[in-house]
């Protein structure tokens, strides 16, 4: 019995030191503030590539749709958890990141950038706190992460999601990346949880994980979060709450299929998908003129001080959405907010660009070859081109639509806006990717 107590009262203690920088406790209970969780939320990464980096990402992906065949028998299955490399992108990403690695020196930016980033939020936050009369407490959280405690619920990725399935509790035995690996490193608490451990009542969402846009891999984060501070709030009665600063109205919510069983995208096409009017929910942050600004203060950078602007051009590069979540997800039309408001502060400050040499295009999308006689593993005749260079992250439906895409300048696959661009005689492009806010293997090759 002593054990057990000394642990309940351990475990607060260890919050509470993570956060100790931040706490406000010289006059106790916080100066009788609130205590607010700010979460910056991105869409994370490996710094360095190996077998477990590809492991853990591929295993993370899966768990949030468990509708997915992989998630029902697989995933919770010791028998294949050695066999992980062969499922979704892995076999691709295999290839493509032990290549990009090697590009960039084998360690990627962006984690490093990341956690200056959250530190400068802290002291951003903390500069706030009298003003509002606040106690805010920074941490990051991620859709996908070798740092575990980065995940919003890593527990829900231990625990069996299945009713015949195994604790997952696996260490593999490939390459040095799997050096020193703890079995049960998903059984521990995420922000959330340790947040609320140190008595936050309320949660502020953030998310730039593609630039400010609504993403559905965003709203699988904001998702996972909810579950663990509904179940708190039931098994204490409190009313604590969280808020998405990207998507103040819910739209993401109130967009969802509320299929009786339980939608997600692997069970095809909804049965009950609410049609909701986006133009009703603005996204705050991805209409902020300063994103925008972040952008344009970049592109000019790149201009060529010897090529007038007359004879510039202005490539937007940018990732589609996975196919069928246009049912809920409005990252596309967020994206074209930023690209047009990039677009309109460019011809602002630099009026000698011409309108017709900025372009949107996007990345490529799976085409069917005929030829292709469907067998294992694959079993499709879907495809990916040589135009589109290997990637297939195009697949760019517009919010509620039935099949509608971006048009006009808004509307070319990268390749062709280009070609475009050629064909309009431009003699120096900036290419930029607004979606990116940092630099990070996605971008650097």
């Amino acid at each position: 019995m002593k054990n057990s107590i000394t642990l309940l009262l351990t475990i607060p203690l260890l919050a509470c030191s993570q956060y100790s920088d931040q706490l406000q406790t010289k006059h106790p209970p916080y100066n009788e503030r609130p205590r607010v969780g700010v979460l910056y939320v991105s869409h994370g990464g490996n710094e360095t590539y190996g077998e477990k980096q590809v492991w853990e990402s591929t295993v993370q992906i899966f768990s949030y749709d468990k509708n997915s065949p992989v998630y029902q028998r697989i995933l919770w299955n010791p028998d294949y958890w050695s066999q992980f490399y062969g499922f979704g992108n892995a076999t691709k990403e295999i290839g493509k990141y032990s290549f990009e690695y090697e590009r960039i020196g084998g360690v990627d930016p962006y984690p490093k950038s990341k956690a200056e980033l959250t530190q400068h939020l802290v002291e951003l936050m903390n500069a706030y706190e009298n003003k509002y009369e606040m106690d805010f407490i920074v941490d990051k959280m991620s859709w996908l992460s070798p740092e575990i405690v980065e995940l919003a619920n890593p527990r829900r990725l231990y625990y069996p999601g299945t009713e015949d399935g195994s604790i997952l509790a696996y260490c593999g035995k490939g390459d040095d990346s799997w050096l020193d690996c703890n079995p049960d490193r998903y059984d521990i608490d995420g922000p959330i949880e340790r947040l609320l451990k140190i008595g936050v009542e309320r949660f502020i969402m953030v998310d730039l994980t593609t630039a400010g846009a609504r993403f559905s891999k965003t709203f699988d984060v904001y998702t996972v979060a909810k579950q663990v501070i509904d179940k708190h709030n039931q098994a204490t009665g409190e009313n604590v709450v969280i808020e998405w600063v990207n998507d103040p109205d819910n739209l993401m919510v109130k967009s969802y299929p509320q299929d009786a069983s339980g939608w997600t995208r692997s069970k095809g096409k909804p049965e009950i998908n609410p049609i909701i009017a986006i133009s009703d929910f603005p996204n705050p942050v991805i209409e902020d003129l300063k994103l925008a600004k972040f952008q344009v203060e970049g592109i000019a950078s790149q201009f060529n001080e010897n090529v007038s602007l007359k004879d510039t051009g202005v490539l937007m590069i940018n990732h589609g959405i996975r196919n069928g979540d246009e049912v809920f997800d409005p990252k596309i039309n967020d994206t074209l907010t930023l690209n047009k408001n990039i677009k309109n502060l460019l011809l602002q400050n630099f009026p000698e660009l011409k309108t017709q040499n900025i372009l949107g295009g996007w990345f490529g999308e799976m085409v069917i070859n005929q030829r292709v006689k469907p067998s294992p593993p694959a079993f499709t005749q879907m495809e990916r081109t040589r135009e589109m260079r290997g990637e297939n992250l195009g697949y760019i439906v517009l919010h509620d639509t039935d099949g509608s895409k971006p048009e006009g300048e808004w509307g070319y696959r990268y390749w062709e806006a280009l070609d475009q661009l050629k064909k309009n005689k431009v003699k120096h492009i900036v290419v930029v990717f607004p979606q990116i806010m940092e630099n990070s293997v996605l971008n650097l090759v």
